[in-house]
Formats: C-alpha cells, sequence, structure tokens
C-alpha cells in the first residue's frame, strides 16, 4: 500500500466513518506521515471541515482484565477511550485506568530512542543509541550463551502476558535453550491457583457469580477497586443490587480497615487483623450445627469444625456471637458467594484463612450453583508462564549472586520498586554481567540496566488479551494501532524477532503482527463457533471491527469440594515480622485504587483524582486509628518515622476512623525515584517497610504479616482533601512551553 494518501482517497476515508475502524489503521503503513501533512493545523482546505472522527475497537493491556476499548481518533491524534459494549468483560464499562491511557500514549518523558549505560549502575547515566548498535551488542551477548552452552543462564521477566506475546517469549528462549521465563506482577503471585486445585479441584479460575447471589460476604477481597476485573465485578455488583424485582442483594465485608468495597458494603465488620479466617470457621460451624448443611459427610466436617466456638471467635477477632450467629443464618438463605482476598490471604496464615472462606461455600450449597462459584472454560489465549512469587524471585537473586544468570531481561516490568527492598534484588543486580529493559517510561529498573530498549505505547501496536480469570465465556480482545506509532520505539515482539535473528535463531515470522496472525489463525482453524466466517481475511477483519472474538464454553469445569481439603482447615494464628514489644503495630500496604499499585503513579489524571476514602492526592499517607493516633499524641500531619525490621519511611499521619486499633495502613504506588516527571519524589514506597517472609505453604509473598512501631519527628504538613481549587497549586495539570521555544 502506497503511503502517499491524495485528497480524494482521504476524503473517503472519512466520509467512511468507523467503517475504516477495524483496519489496523491501514495495518500501520498509511499513516506513517503525521497527518498534519493533510490537515494543515492553521490553513485548511475550504472543502474540507475538520473534525470527523474515526473510533478504533482494540484492547486495554494495562492490567490482566484486557477489556475491550474504543478509542476516538480525530485528525491522526487520539482524543479519547471510552469501553467497548461488545466485550463480556467490561460490557462498555472502562476504569480511571483504561481512561488515562492517552497520559501514556502523548507522556513528555516517553522513550524515544535505546540508551546504552554510560556511568555506574543505578546513576542514571544513559547515552543515545542506535537500533542497530543495541540489537547487535545484545545479540551478540545471547549468541554466545548458545554457543558457549549457557542458555540457561538467560532469564526474562515480563509483565502479566495472556496473549500471544506469552507464546512468543516461549519461543524464542527455548531457542537459546533457556526456560527462566517469569510473569512479574505488583506483590507478586497470590494464593487463589493453589486454593482453587485444593479445595476445589479446578485448573482454572473459577467465575464468582455476584451477579445472582442474595449474599455477598466478602473477607478484605476489594473486588471494586483491586480485583483482577474490577469493571466486570462492579457491573456485576450493580446487578445484584437492583437485577432483580423485589430483591436486593446484600453485601457484607470483613476485614481490620476498610477498602472501596467495604465502603460499598450494608455491613463492615472490623476484625482483628490475620483472625478473618477464623470467622470463616466459626461461621461454618453454626451452618453445620444449626442443620443447614445436608451433605452426607455432615458428621465429618462436625468434627473439623467443632473447636471453633463462638467465644473462641469472639475472643480472638472482636466480633460477637452474636453477628456470628446472623451471619450463618443469612448464608444458610442462599443463594450465597463467600469471597477471600486482600490481606486476609497475605498473612502468615493466608492459606489458611482462604481455604476456611472457601469451605463456607461447600457448606452453603454454592458450589457449581448460579449465584455462587462457577467453572470457567479454558482460556482461549495461551498463557503459559508462571507468575513470579516470592519463592521464585529468591531463587533468581540467589542464582545471580552466584554467577549463574548471564543475561538478565526485563520486559515491561518495574521490580526494583514494586518488589521490598530487603528481598536485595538490587544488590543482586551487579552480579549479572547483561542487564536488558524493554520500557516505555525511565523507570527504576531500567536505570539499573545496560541497554534500555524503548516500548511503543499500547495505543500504537498490535497485540491481543484473554480476561483472567475467565466470565464465563472464552474470548479474546485483538489490539490494533489506533495513531501512527511515534518515530523511534518498537514493539516488544519484534524486538525479540529480530534478537533471535541477529543471534543466529531465527524463527519463522519476520515481525510481530505476521506472529499474532498465524495464531490468529490458529484460533481460526479450532474454533467451533458455527456462524464464525470460514475465510479467515473476513475472520479476522470481523475480529479487528469488532475488537473481541468469542467461542462456544466447551470444557467448562464444575468446581467439587475436595474432602482432603478438610485436614487443612486447622486454624493459626498469624505470625508477623517484629515482635510485638518492639514495633506495637501491624502494617497493611495497599493497592491504591488509583495507582493500581504503582503501575499507574506516571499518569497525572490518576495523580490528580482523589482517593476515593481520604480524598488525597499525589502522595503518600500514614492511616491510623483515631483512639491509637490520641494514645501516641499524633493529630492529622504530623510527621511519624515508620519503622519496621525491614526498612523505615517518614509519612504524615491520617486518622482515619474506619481501622482496627492494632492496625496502621498506607497506600501503594508513590515513592519513586524515576518513572517521569509525574511519578518521580512524590511520596514515599510503602513496600520499604515489607519483610520478604512468605504465606505459610505456599511461595506467595506475605505482604500483610509485618509490624512497624511510629516515632514522632516534631515536623507536620497541612494535609487537605481534594476539593475545588482556583489555581494549579504547583500539580503540573497543564503543559506550556516558552513562545521563544515553540
Amino acid at each position: 500500500m502506497s503511503r502517499d494518501l491524495n485528497r480524494r482517497d482521504f476524503l473517503a476515508l472519512l466520509s467512511a466513518g468507523t467503517a475504516g475502524a477495524g483496519a489496523g489503521f491501514w495495518f500501520g503503513e498509511a499513516l506513517k506521515h503525521p497527518v498534519e501533512q493533510l490537515i494543515p493545523a492553521l490553513v485548511p482546505p475550504e472543502d474540507l471541515v475538520p473534525g470527523i472522527a474515526t473510533w478504533y475497537a482494540s484492547a486495554c493491556t494495562q492490567c490482566p482484565a484486557g477489556c475491550g476499548i474504543l478509542v476516538k481518533n480525530r485528525e491522526g491524534r487520539a482524543k479519547k477511550i471510552e469501553g467497548n459494549p461488545g466485550h463480556p468483560v467490561n460490557q462498555g464499562g472502562l476504569c480511571a485506568l483504561g481512561q488515562a491511557g492517552l497520559n501514556l500514549l502523548y507522556h513528555p518523558d516517553r522513550l524515544l530512542a535505546p540508551r546504552r549505560r554510560s556511568g555506574a549502575r543505578g546513576a542514571g547515566q544513559f547515552q543515545a543509541a542506535g537500533w542497530d548498535e543495541a540489537l547487535a551488542a545484545i545479540a551478540q551477548a545471547l549468541a554466545e550463551l548458545r554457543t558457549q552452552g549457557r542458555g540457561a543462564s538467560l532469564s526474562l521477566i515480563s509483565a502479566p502476558q495472556t496473549g500471544h506475546l506469552d507464546t512468543l517469549i516461549h519461543e524464542v528462549l527455548a531457542a537459546f535453550d533457556s526456560t527462566r521465563y517469569g510473569q512479574h506482577e505488583a506483590w507478586g503471585a497470590g494464593i487463589a491457583p493453589l486454593v482453587q486445585r485444593k479445595a476445589l479441584g479446578l485448573q482454572h479460575a473459577p467465575r464468582h457469580d455476584l451477579a445472582q447471589a442474595r449474599l455477598v460476604l466478602s473477607f478484605g477481597a476489594d473486588f471494586l477497586a483491586s480485583g483482577d476485573t474490577p469493571v466486570h465485578a462492579a457491573r456485576a455488583y450493580g446487578q445484584m443490587r437492583r437485577g432483580r424485582p423485589g430483591q436486593r442483594g446484600r453485601l457484607v465485608q470483613i476485614e481490620p480497615r476498610m477498602s472501596l468495597t467495604g465502603a460499598n458494603a450494608d455491613l463492615w465488620l472490623p476484625v482483628r487483623p490475620g483472625s478473618e479466617g477464623l470467622v470463616a470457621l466459626g461461621l461454618g460451624r453454626a451452618l453445620v450445627a444449626g442443620g443447614h448443611y445436608a451433605g452426607a459427610d455432615g458428621e465429618r466436617w462436625a468434627q473439623v469444625l467443632e473447636p471453633y466456638t463462638p467465644a473462641l471467635v469472639a475472643r480472638e477477632s472482636g466480633l460477637t456471637a452474636g453477628h456470628v450467629e446472623a451471619l450463618a443464618a443469612e448464608l444458610a438463605a442462599g443463594p450465597a458467594l463467600a469471597l477471600a482476598g486482600g490481606a486476609t490471604t497475605r498473612y502468615s496464615n493466608g492459606l489458611g484463612n482462604a481455604l476456611a472462606v472457601e469451605a463456607l461455600n461447600q457448606l452453603c450449597g454454592s458450589l457449581d450453583r448460579p449465584g455462587g462459584v462457577l467453572g470457567n472454560p479454558p482460556p482461549l489465549l495461551p498463557a503459559e508462564a508462571p507468575v513470579m512469587d516470592l519463592t521464585a524471585w529468591q531463587t533468581l537473586i540467589a542464582d545471580a549472586r552466584a554467577g549463574r544468570v548471564a543475561t538478565l531481561l526485563f520486559l515491561d516490568c518495574n521490580p526494583l520498586h514494586e518488589l521490598p527492598p530487603a528481598l536485595g534484588l538490587r544488590e543482586a543486580l551487579d552480579a549479572v554481567p547483561l542487564v536488558v529493559s524493554l520500557a516505555s517510561l525511565p523507570d527504576e529498573t531500567s536505570r539499573f540496566a545496560d541497554w534500555v530498549l524503548p516500548l511503543p505505547s499500547y495505543l500504537e501496536s498490535w497485540g491481543d488479551a484473554a480476561p483472567r480469570p475467565g466470565v464465563g465465556l472464552r474470548a479474546a480482545a485483538l489490539a490494533q494501532p489506533v495513531v501512527a506509532p511515534r518515530e523511534g520505539p518498537r514493539p516488544a515482539g519484534d524486538i525479540l524477532l529480530e534478537l533471535a535473528r541477529r543471534a543466529g535463531t531465527p524463527l519463522a515470522s519476520p515481525d510481530y503482527l505476521a506472529y499474532l496472525k498465524n495464531g490468529w489463525r490458529s484460533l481460526h482453524a479450532r474454533r467451533s463457533d458455527a456462524n464464525a466466517p470460514a475465510d479467515f481475511d473476513a475472520f479476522w477483519n470481523a475480529a479487528l471491527n469488532a475488537g473481541v472474538w468469542g467461542d462456544g464454553q466447551a470444557g467448562t469445569e464444575s468446581p467439587r469440594w475436595q474432602p482432603e481439603a478438610q485436614d487443612a482447615l486447622d486454624y493459626r494464628p498469624a505470625r508477623f515480622a517484629g515482635g510485638e514489644a518492639d514495633y506495637p503495630l501491624v502494617f497493611q500496604p495497599y493497592p491504591s485504587p488509583n495507582l493500581h499499585g504503582a503501575s499507574a503513579a506516571a499518569l497525572p489524571w490518576l495523580q490528580e483524582l482523589p482517593d476515593p476514602l481520604t480524598g488525597l492526592a499525589w502522595g503518600s499517607w500514614l492511616e491510623i486509628n483515631p483512639r491509637t493516633a490520641a494514645a501516641l499524641g499524633l493529630a492529622m500531619g504530623d510527621i511519624v518515622l515508620v519503622e519496621s525490621p525491614a526498612g523505615r519511611v517518614e509519612a504524615p499521619v491520617l486518622p482515619y476512623p474506619a481501622i482496627h486499633p492494632a492496625l496502621v495502613a498506607m497506600p501503594l504506588g508513590q515513592g519513586h525515584e524515576a518513572f517521569g516527571r509525574y511519578a518521580a519524589g512524590r511520596g514515599v514506597n510503602a513496600a520499604a517497610l515489607v519483610a520478604p517472609s512468605t504465606v505459610e505453604g505456599t511461595g506467595a509473598l506475605a505482604w500483610a504479616a509485618t509490624r512497624v512501631r511510629l516515632v514522632k519527628t516534631g515536623r507536620r504538613v497541612k494535609l487537605k482533601p481534594r476539593g475545588k481549587h482556583d489555581q494549579a497549586l504547583g500539580r503540573e495539570l497543564f503543559g506550556s512551553i516558552p513562545i521563544k521555544e515553540l
């Protein structure tokens, strides 16, 4: 296709409106040159009316949910992002992170050319380099590993991948005889996969049918803010509340600190940190003792649950016996759904807590029942790489220090900021001869790399994504460039393919678009939907136009309680790093509802967005119960030194009534040393306080199992919830440029 576009063709494309929306921005070729050449910014042609918009269907890949999006393009620029009504996950909805994707596309600090380290690691000193130089140097190192039989010393850590890029990474590493590939999520892998296998016998994540539940009993699961698919959960929650005539669903939240989901609950019950599993076992005992469980193994359940009396529950958790009895009666009425998440699963006893909550679904008859826990079909797209848990990171760090890691690639992830510094990753990188970071922005991990290769934003790239967990359908979203990519960055798939070619291990595909189409060609060949076009090109164009394609539900698993899981229902009190005498308060970091852990701190719209529960923005704070604050002589805005066995930070105090007196909490996401002008130097990194310990029986990071102490500094700041202002207050809301530089 010619890159030159005459006036008649251009007018025809504009008049087509959305008819060309699925053409993948003319497959990334037609508008390589800026559109401003065709529509002059100052003097447009008299017979042309600028402003006719085209909407492109694509996918948001900023989190594993993989929501479908529609992007408004006018005069070659993306103007607005909305949810795709045809996508089964978000069904037209979109979270703030999805809306703020334009901030990443137009970020002033985006990396636009490869960079070579010129100073000490971590100093942030780099020199610009060309792609040929960068790829040649990295490929030579990879080729040497292969010829020396040291391919196993090549490791790659990636952001979560739920599409064909995951498969490509496996193939590229296999070409170098390496299997060292893991995916990094902020705060590491959770325990949900282990629980679903151990308790329910499922290989794939189940579907929690919020929409049809009469009662949802949540133990710390903040599904409206930080779950795997919060937009989908919010829609289902709305249906639960008002979707049936004459019946309004009820939400009860049990947790030591009120989350956004807790703020939306009918009843919020604060409990002592780590006692959530005991409450679940006490509820189970009440169900069995009250004759509400009709299973053939009732006697066995009665024996297992007998020790968890209302008196024990009340003494250890702080709830009353009346609360337990009332909740048990509601669970028995059904359909009811019990959920565990957040800190409940990240104490030292998090696995026991999660299994106890899952047992409630068995005891109230909610397994494989509408309004309860349902099975999901296998995902439509491959997702084979394990998520890096704490044990995997400890293994990688030990291997690096021992010289068993020669080359380490980081793909669009920032573990140096998101992992606890006490883990020692920063020091381990000094022992790795070659560190390469593929990133869109200069983050902390990039500062410690030898080579930094710039990636385009997801709005400029080809890709695909499948929801995790599924939503009862086999569906996949197809991402396409919605604007002409900026010159300089290259897609990760193209970089990996080129490195393999230069290192002497070429793959069959010439570029990632061809690789992606071959993957979808395989999907098309295995289709079970009789309505899908028989011709692949028609199928591909239909998927581009719709932004999503779904298949049948063949192979759906049914959750079944595993009797051996009863043996694990032995409540053990949570253990915390740091003795209570020296560190009297339990520390709970929590993912910021706006900043999504830390991945969105670079986006100014989300920095400006007030926290939904405190109204604060652009910084960090320490939440503390007003009674605890008064006992320590602390008031709002007092800056305290927060110390744990792992580290220390300073933060202003925010008295927060909806938190247990034994607990203090801090949002995650701030405290960046790099990551662009909107993130660097704001607030503190709560991860610095977390001791690197695991959830017992798993390899997951127990990020809620650390104690702290507070020391007054004598300094204070004025904390003021975000309201209406008549000035920008130094928050860099508006970009400007001096006239002489224009």
